[in-house]
C-alpha cells in the first residue's frame, strides 16, 4: 500500500505502534500488510516541501515499483543509507524500486524546469513496464542514464515510457494537444498491459493526435475537456511456414524486448526438423524458445529440415597386403572401404565421403586399388593358370 502522510503517524493498525514523522509538509510511504492482513513495516521519505506516492505495481518476483512526483531534496533511501536527489523544477517525478522484503534497490527521476508527473504504471506478462505521465517543453525522458529528449507539442504533452524486466530504458511515446496551456489539460491517469496491448485513459483538450508513430489520430475535445481511451500494440505475431511440412499453429502473439516462449515443433515425412530460422535457407536469424524478441513488426518463420535418407551412389574397395617377407605374420589382408555419401540437407549440393579407418598392422604395406568388383581378379587368376599349362 502506497500514499501520502503528513506530520506523525502510526502505520500499525495491529494495537502495536510504528510511528512514522513526515519530513516536510507531505511525505510518501510504502507499507506491506501479509496475506492474511498482518501487518510487516513501512518505509517513508521525502523532502521539506510536498513528495507524493501515486501509485505503485508488484512484479512476477514481488519488486515493488512505486511511482510519484517530489520537489527540492530527497533522500529516496530509507534504509538508513542515503540516496539524495535534487528536482530539476518545480516538480520532478520518480519512480522507485523495493524488492519483496522492502530492501531499497533505486531510484530513477526525470523532470524539467515546470511541472512534471508521472500517475500511471503497469507490469505485462514478461515483466516489462510502462510508465506514463506528463512533461512539459524538451525533456529527457531516459531516467537511467541515457539520452531520448523529446519536445511537447504544447505547453505539456502526455508520454509513456518503456522498460524491461531487467529496469533497462527501451523507448518513449508523447502525444498530446497544441492549444494546452496548464499542466491538467492534457493527463495521463491509467496504464494497463493485457495480452500485447497497452491501455492507457486521461483527459485532453483541444485538437490532439494520439498516434505517436508517423501515422496520424486526430481527435478534437467537444468541451473544455475531454476523457479519452487509447490502445497500442507491445506485441506482434510470429507466422509459421512449415516449407512442405506441417505445423501445429500457424502463428504465436510475442511481446516486445522479451522471450518468444514455446514454439511448435513441425513435421515432415522423411525429414528430420533442425529450428526456425528468418530464411527459408537456414541462413538469417535463429529462434528458439529463449529467443529475446527486438522487432517492432511482426515476423515469419521458416522451418529447416534436414533429410533422414543417405545414399550410397558408388562403391569402393580398398585392400592392403603385407609384402614384408621377413614377417611371421600371415593374417588375413586389412581392409579399407571408402564409401561416397548422397547430400542428407536439402541446403547441401556437394557429397560427402566417410572414410572407414584401416586394419591396423605392423609391417610396411602397399596399397592396391581393385575395381568395382573383385570378379575380375579371379577372372585373370584363372588365364594364366590356364595359359600355363
Amino acid at each position: 500500500m502506497a500514499g501520502v502522510y503528513r506530520l506523525t503517524v502510526d502505520f500499525d493498525p495491529s494495537g502495536s505502534v510504528d510511528n512514522q514523522t513526515s519530513v516536510g509538509l507531505d511525505d510518501a510511504f510504502l507499507s506491506k500488510f501479509s496475506s492474511d492482513g498482518t501487518y510487516v513495516w513501512t518505509k517513508t521519505w521525502g523532502s521539506t516541501s510536498n513528495d507524493f506516492s501515486f501509485n505503485l505495481r508488484v512484479n512476477s518476483s514481488n519488486d515493488v515499483y512505486i511511482i510519484g512526483s517530489f520537489q527540492g531534496t530527497v533522500d529516496f533511501d530509507p534504509s538508513g543509507a542515503t540516496n539524495s536527489i535534487v528536482s530539476a523544477g518545480l516538480e520532478d517525478s520518480y519512480v522507485s524500486k523495493f524488492d519483496a522484503n522492502g530492501n531499497y534497490v533505486f531510484t530513477r527521476v526525470w523532470g524539467g524546469a515546470l511541472m512534471d508527473e508521472v500517475l500511471g504504471i503497469t507490469i505485462d506478462t514478461g515483466g516489462n513496464y510502462f510508465i506514463g505521465g506528463f512533461f512539459n517543453g524538451t525533456q529527457d525522458l531516459d531516467p537511467t542514464g541515457g539520452t531520448d529528449s523529446r519536445t511537447s507539442t504544447g505547453a505539456y504533452d502526455m508520454f509513456v515510457s518503456m522498460f524491461d524486466a531487467s529496469d533497462n530504458y527501451i523507448t518513449s511515446k508523447t502525444f498530446g494537444s497544441s492549444t494546452e496551456t496548464n499542466w491538467w489539460d492534457d493527463q495521463l491517469y491509467e496504464l494497463h498491459a493485457y495480452h500485447g496491448t497497452l491501455n492507457i485513459a486521461g483527459n485532453y483538450v483541444g485538437t490532439a493526435d494520439f498516434d505517436p508513430t508517423s501515422g496520424t489520430d486526430t481527435k478534437v475535445a467537444v468541451g473544455s475537456g475531454d476523457y479519452f481511451r487509447s490502445t497500442y500494440t507491445t506485441g506482434y505475431n510470429i507466422n509459421f511456414d512449415a516449407q512442405g511440412g506441417s505445423v501445429s499453429t500457424s502463428s504465436k502473439a510475442v511481446t516486445y524486448y522479451s522471450a518468444v516462449g514455446s514454439l511448435p515443433t513441425p513435421t515432415r515425412s522423411g525429414y528430420s526438423f533442425m529450428g526456425w530460422n528468418t530464411s527459408t535457407d537456414g541462413s538469417g536469424t535463429t529462434y528458439t524458445s529463449s529467443s529475446i524478441y527486438f522487432l517492432n513488426t511482426d515476423i515469419i518463420l521458416y522451418a529447416n529440415f534436414d533429410s533422414l535418407a543417405q545414399v550410397v551412389t558408388t562403391g569402393i574397395l580398398a585392400s592392403t597386403y603385407n609384402t614384408d617377407t621377413s614377417s611371421t605374420d600371415e593374417s588375413s589382408p586389412s581392409i579399407q572401404v571408402e564409401q561416397v555419401v548422397g547430400p542428407k540437407s536439402l541446403d547441401k549440393s556437394t557429397p560427402e565421403v566417410k572414410t572407414a579407418a584401416p586394419v591396423d598392422s605392423p609391417n610396411s604395406s602397399i596399397r592396391v586399388y581393385v575395381g568395382f568388383s573383385i570378379i575380375a581378379l579371379i577372372g585373370i587368376f584363372f588365364a594364366f593358370v590356364f595359359r600355363k599349362y
